[in-house]
């Protein structure tokens, strides 16, 4: 919210489709799993590259998340490319992709998006808090899972409000 003004405005103007549409955004530009680990299941090839069947596998979900093909302008952040989008098993996979009828999809993916809206609401509604200056780093290191900020970021004088 610090870091994007323009959306942190809206979230306290727009309503719940906008906490969602923001939610996705951020998920999309930080996506918590740097990559995701599967094995082939058959003998396939893709783009020219041949995988045979029990291959372990990697699955970008950073670059997979900002690929141009397929995001408008995947460098900025923009909620509002989630209005009226309609989510398949693949076309958007911040904690890998599938369907969660058939155990492809993270189980924890419907906890993670309740906290996260929990947590907006909180910060929205119920408190107001300061920034103060601060050499805050908003890279992320992708070695570890979850994917972690390279450093704290403070906020001080939170009030009830």
């Amino acid at each position: 919210m610090h870091q994007f003004p323009e959306a942190a405005k809206q979230l306290q103007n727009g309503g719940n489709q906008y906490i969602e549409m923001f939610l996705q955004e951020t998920r999309r530009y930080y996506p918590f799993f740097p990559f995701a680990v599967a094995r082939v299941q058959k003998d396939f090839e893709y783009e020219g590259f041949k995988l045979k069947k029990g291959t372990l596998t990697l699955l970008d979900l950073y670059g997979t998340n900002r690929h141009p093909k397929d995001w408008s302008q995947p460098e900025t952040f923009l909620p509002e490319r989630f209005i009226n989008w309609k989510q398949t098993p693949f076309n958007f996979i911040p904690q890998v992709g599938g369907n969660y009828d058939f155990r492809h999809r993270c189980a924890g993916e419907f906890v993670t998006m309740s906290m996260m809206k929990a947590t907006i609401h909180y910060l929205i509604k119920y408190i107001s808090y300061d920034v103060p200056d601060q050499n805050y780093d908003t890279n992320f290191t992708f070695n570890d899972i979850p994917a972690e900020p390279r450093n704290s970021f403070t906020i001080i004088n939170i009030h009830y409000i």
